[in-house]
């Protein structure tokens, strides 16, 4: 299928959804912003997500690329981490910055002969991410208070584990990849990507996880701890207080289900999953989805503001460089 087309569509579904959620609802756009009650704490958010989130993610990225064999510096990094952002913004599902930056990390170290490939880094550093994710909704779910439909949530989030970990196993036994991989490369749509997935699949058997494992898990725990306090200061600035745990239990699980790639960047998906599992406590839909957009704006939206900034800069410094040529 084309890309345009296939762009159209995940456009069309994401507009569905929207379409869906305000009539099935009866919200109105106009009046969704109007629950905010406390703005500095959205200020506080994207502070959080400008200043002390780049210093936590770049270090983690270096981390995992000096151990692939490459040296970047950090300013670098942050570079193209604000790029990826931008121009991954329109790509499907939540991780489109991801590709992004394994795209222009692969193209910055394509002619370095290593056995670890450079976009590995992002992949390795990402299926960590997610495991420690899912493991920590799976925790938080069973350990706090009960609330309504709580074995629901706890057998989505142990179903979401247990798909991660079939996933991690496929990619790191050598046997079991072996078997999988030939099923899968009989289905044509799958050939062209099949390069990628086995040269990553060498990186992840023949990364050195013991040389970083504790201070990256430390620092993608920091991580999610900040990307859940930000959600959790946007339910803030609506007047929603909920206990810190409730947020860990939830959260999580709509980060690991908004990467499904159905709609633009997560859109959609990601109100739609805020409204089910917080309507559980009680949450009103509308500020459910008020949260979610405010919530995107600040994780993502300033990111790409950043990156756009950017690649705006870098374009018309090239044109001014070819033109006193």
């Amino acid at each position: 299928m084309p890309k345009t087309i296939k762009t159209i569509l995940k456009l069309t579904l994401t507009l569905a959804i929207f379409y869906f959620l305000f009539r099935k609802f009866n919200i109105k756009i106009s009046v969704i912003f109007e629950h905010v009650e406390w703005f500095p704490y959205i200020i506080l958010g994207a502070l959080i997500r400008l200043v002390v989130i780049p210093v936590i993610t770049i270090n983690r990225w270096k981390m995992f690329l000096k151990v692939s064999g490459i040296e970047e510096k950090f300013f670098s990094l942050l570079k193209i981490s604000f790029t990826s952002s931008f121009l991954g913004v329109i790509l499907p599902s939540s991780q489109g910055s991801d590709v992004m930056r394994m795209y222009l990390i692969e193209k910055r170290h394509k002619s370095e002969s290593n056995t670890l490939t450079p976009s590995s880094s992002v992949l390795i550093e990402r299926m960590i991410g997610f495991i420690l994710l899912a493991l920590t909704g799976l925790c938080c779910s069973i350990l706090i208070p009960n609330f309504a439909q709580k074995e629901k949530v706890v057998f989505i989030i142990a179903a979401i584990n247990l798909f991660i970990l079939a996933v991690v196993i496929f990619l790191t036994n050598k046997k079991i990849y072996k078997l999988v991989s030939r099923f899968l490369l009989k289905i044509t749509i799958l050939k062209k990507a099949f390069a990628f997935v086995e040269k990553s699949h060498l990186s992840l058997v023949t990364f050195p996880y013991q040389k970083i494992l504790f201070p990256s898990v430390f620092l993608i725990l920091l991580l999610q701890l900040c990307t859940i306090t930000i959600a959790y200061l946007v339910f803030l600035s609506f007047g929603i207080q909920l206990p810190f745990y409730q947020h860990i239990s939830f959260y999580p699980i709509i980060v690991i289900l908004s990467v499904i790639p159905l709609s633009i960047s997560g859109l959609g998906l990601r109100e739609g999953f805020f409204v089910y599992f917080y309507s559980m406590v009680g949450v009103p839909p509308e500020i459910a989805i008020g949260v979610s957009l405010v919530n995107y704006t600040i994780e993502t939206l300033l990111a790409v503001g950043v990156g756009g900034a950017i690649v705006l800069f870098d374009t018309l410094k090239t044109k001014q460089n070819i033109q006193s040529n």
